[in-house]
This record gives C-alpha cells, structure tokens and sequence, in this order.
C-alpha cells in the first residue's frame, strides 16, 4: 500500500489576488476553478509535482459562518500554518517574489 500528500489547502482572503501571485509569480499552473456561492476554490499545481493539487479557498467557503470567522480571524493574526515550498534557485525565487505587488 502506497500513501501520499495529493491536496494542500491554502486559506486566502483574496483568491484573485492569491492566484495572481501563485500563478504569475511562483509560476504554477491553474488546474480548476470553481465558483459557488460568492466563493472561488482555485486548485494550482507545480510542474516539478503535478499530482499535488494546492488548493486556495476563503475562509467562509464551505463552512458555517461561526467557522469561517474563527479561520478568517486567525488568518489576519498570521496564524495559520504556513506551507513551505522548494525551489532550485532561491536566490532568482526570492528576488522574484520580493518585487510581487503586496509582498512584504
């Protein structure tokens, strides 16, 4: 029996601006979009990893109200687990992802 990571949710406020960065500055590629009621789940992959799906969805999407303001709450404290990626030139990537807009 073989396991392994298939999905990584990543909960963002913005998802048209979280797409615009992990797609036009990290470089992955759309594989799904879906809307559904006022809410975008955005599913990405790498080129490196393709059976990886990283998905960014808001914190409201697909929960109760009293969940998604606790997430919501937490993601604007900064305290959501982070997710680590690796890269062959962290150099070129860090310089890349320093002059995105809104990155601090």
């Amino acid at each position: 029996m073989t396991t392994s990571l298939s999905t990584v949710h990543i909960l963002v406020d913005d998802p048209d601006a979280a797409l615009a960065f992990y797609r036009d500055t990290l470089g992955l590629t759309v594989r799904n979009e879906v809307a559904n009621g006022g809410f975008k789940w955005i599913t990405l992959a790498s080129d490196s990893q393709p059976e990886i799906g990283i998905v960014l969805s808001q914190p409201h999407a697909g929960r109760s109200q009293e969940d998604g303001d606790t997430l919501a709450a937490m993601l604007a404290k900064g305290e959501m687990y982070p997710v680590h990626f690796r890269t062959d030139d962290l150099d070129a990537t860090f310089d890349k992802v320093a002059a995105a807009p809104g990155v601090e």
